[in-house]
């Protein structure tokens, strides 16, 4: 009998203990995966990733702030290094301490918004830099259709008969026959140019300009007949235009567009019925168009 209640003690007790300890590991675990949610917002651990890819935030704007980005002066090399360190600094911060509970300003948020923040400071300053490439592009084709008009004026309502005899009246230079979207150094004439055989001149102009030119035998442009086809007449293109690429484009009115990819092939189409209708071959973005032949359909006086 005594034996019998010593045995259901021990049991009773050891029953107890184990309860004791398995409660002290499932509340160990539990309060494991919440250490951190007692603690205070703001007494939470900082994330110093977060803080030094903030700084290299700050640092790229202070850069462009000092030196805005343009078509002459693109981004820094630093403001791009310091984007990619924003961005691979930020990602390390995410993934830092992932199990604890950080600080809501200082901690993963921040590294976020540094990385977003980085790349698109870099990505719209070189936005607005191939923007004002584009603007200045536009602006070059537009002064050169200009002169074009200007010298038709002069001659009889007659096109010159390629850019070298702009060139040479002093109404364009090397700098607006070059393409700033290339990126490249602009055209420089040589210090004899106005003194050069003419036909030299327009050999070294078309074979170096960033354009081409297809305006050589357009005549009378301002006769009734031949003014509503001015707005079809393509007399200006960059050198790597194709039939199916977008790209700006200059007309014989003196408009420069920038045409899509999907209008391009019927803007081009109007553009050679427009030159049959007036006795002129038909331009290829691809070839080169030959000065002098005409087509065999009759011209509109």
């Amino acid at each position: 009998m005594i034996a019998e209640k010593v045995f259901s003690s021990d049991a009773i007790h050891s029953s107890a203990g184990w309860s004791i300890i398995t409660g002290m590991k499932q509340q160990m675990t539990s309060s494991k995966g919440r250490a951190d949610t007692s603690v205070p917002l703001m007494s939470r651990p900082v994330n110093w990733l977060s803080i030094i890819a903030a700084a290299c935030v700050v640092l790229e704007w202070l850069i462009l702030w000092r030196y805005p980005a343009s078509s002459t002066h693109p981004p820094s090399v630093g403001v791009l290094i310091l984007a990619m360190l924003a961005l691979f600094i930020g990602a390390g911060a995410l993934i830092y301490h992932v199990n604890v509970h950080q600080h809501p300003i200082l901690g993963r948020w921040l590294a976020l918004v540094a990385m977003l923040s980085g790349v698109s400071l870099f990505a719209f300053s070189a936005i607005s830099v191939r923007k004002g490439l584009e603007l200045t592009q536009h602006a070059r084709m537009e002064q050169i259709v200009a002169a074009c008009r200007a010298w038709a004026n002069r001659h009889h309502d007659d096109f010159p008969p390629d850019l070298s005899v702009l060139v040479r009246s002093g109404a364009i230079n090397g700098t607006t026959l070059s393409d700033p979207t290339l990126e490249l150094e602009s055209l420089v004439l040589p210090p004899n140019y106005k003194t050069m055989k003419a036909s030299l001149l327009a050999t070294l102009v078309r074979k170096n300009s960033d354009y081409r030119y297809t305006g050589a035998g357009l005549t009378h442009i301002n006769r009734p007949s031949r003014i509503t086809l001015l707005p079809r007449l393509i007399v200006l293109f960059v050198n790597d235009q194709e039939p199916v690429k977008p790209g700006p484009i200059a007309f014989a009115n003196g408009q420069v567009l920038y045409v899509s990819a999907k209008r391009m092939p019927a803007v081009l189409a109007a553009c050679n019925a427009a030159r049959k209708r007036l006795g002129l071959l038909p331009i290829n973005f691809d070839v080169a168009t030959p000065v002098g032949q005409a087509a065999t359909s009759p011209k509109i006086r």
